[in-house]
């Protein structure tokens, strides 16, 4: 289990060294240059263009801006935003938590609704209730998350104001934009519940059980759910990062601070550093999510330790 875990870490760390230099690559790639958008609408002369340039340090080359943008790293220094003239862990901290509070959220509904609506299909398969809850899932996948969070909008904080969202950093305001992010993940969850409950019911196994008299729910609870866990596990982790994604779009439609908004507007800012950090951190709450799913899999099935699975 050690060196399985030991195993897991590294491909942790090797995927945030890939990610941090694809990161800086492209960031550099974007038009505009800081030093300007720091001048502003006056544009400055050419020496004092150059004098910014000097003391952020982009004239150096890029290997060099690279390593030492590492090094701050480790010393836990993020830099300083150039647009925001704040300390970028200082920003990251300010809109990580109405980040956090949609993503939470939105997992919660995508797992508890994804869970219930495949296990009543796969219970009820070929029945009218499968066929319309997987027509229902299929739906749920194909709405943009942006359009539903407008209809959403519209309707519970226009027609019927349950909610109080439009720019609210409250865990109340949050709940309305996580539900709108977690609709699209019961469709998600909800069709690979309804799969793996089908295949494991298939199993001799599951036979055995009920030629011992053993009732349907004791065999759902002991055997099916057990077994038809691993790829939910697979799923959920993989859920996370479309839910992360899936944010930076619903903070806009609802006015609302967070990470996504951040990112957007620091690209636009040409705010390398902090456009940088999101990315890098948005990318280490990803993997270690998937890395607790890794570590999950031999506790749910040990076979993945023999590699038999």
């Amino acid at each position: 289990m050690i060196s399985y875990a030991l195993r897991r870490l590294a491909a942790v760390a090797g995927l945030l060294v890939g990610v941090s230099v694809v990161v800086f690559a492209m960031i550099r790639l974007i038009p505009g240059d800081p030093a300007r958008v720091l001048l502003g609408a006056s544009g400055g002369d050419t020496e004092m263009l150059a004098g910014i340039r000097d003391e952020l340090g982009l004239d150096d080359p890029a290997p060099v801006q690279y390593f030492r943008w590492i090094g701050q790293i480790f010393q836990g220094d993020f830099g300083r935003s150039f647009s925001q003239q704040k300390p970028v862990s200082e920003l990251i901290v300010a809109n990580a938590v109405p980040t956090l509070q949609i993503t939470a959220i939105a997992m919660l509904v995508s797992l508890v609704g994804g869970i219930v609506v495949g296990t009543i299909a796969a219970l009820r398969r070929g029945s009218l209730l499968d066929t319309v809850l997987m027509a229902s899932s299929v739906l749920l996948l194909s709405i943009p998350s942006f359009w539903l969070g407008l209809l959403l909008l519209l309707l519970f904080a226009v027609k019927i104001p349950i909610f109080d969202v439009l720019g609210g950093t409250s865990f109340a305001g949050a709940i309305l934009p996580g539900i709108t992010l977690g609709l699209a993940g019961i469709g998600y969850i909800g069709r690979f519940v309804r799969s793996s409950m089908i295949e494991a019911h298939r199993q001799n196994f599951v036979v055995t059980a009920r030629a011992k008299g053993i009732s349907e729910w004791q065999v759902l609870a002991r055997h099916t759910a057990r077994n038809a866990i691993l790829p939910v596990l697979t799923i959920t982790g993989l859920q996370v990062g479309s839910v992360l994604s899936g944010a930076v779009m619903i903070e806009i439609v609802f006015s609302r601070p967070g990470l996504g908004r951040l990112l957007v507007d620091s690209i636009l800012a040409r705010d390398y550093l902090v456009v940088q950090a999101v990315v890098l951190l948005t990318c280490l709450l990803y993997a270690l999510i998937n890395l607790v799913v890794d570590l999950l899999y031999p506790v749910v099935d040990p076979r993945v330790l023999r590699g038999k699975r």
